[in-house]
């Protein structure tokens, strides 16, 4: 299990999302919700992972855009 330490808006719909003090990823304003997170919430190891996966492919394409 891992703590939600903060929630930084980056637009009007995307969140950068702290585990734990670290960043840990990028999601939507409609995942938040979908998942019920907020900060001092708890993620399940389960939930992260599903995260984390789904997460990853987004935070590299963007990263490329941002670099042009």
């Amino acid at each position: 299990m891992m703590t939600v330490t903060k929630i930084e808006p980056l637009s009007k719909t995307r969140y950068k999302v702290y585990l734990d003090g670290q960043f840990a990823f990028t999601l939507y304003k409609g995942e938040l919700s979908r998942y019920h997170i907020a900060e001092e919430s708890v993620i399940e190891d389960d939930i992260y992972d599903s995260l984390q996966s789904d997460s990853l492919p987004r935070g590299r394409s963007s990263g490329n855009a941002s670099a042009f």
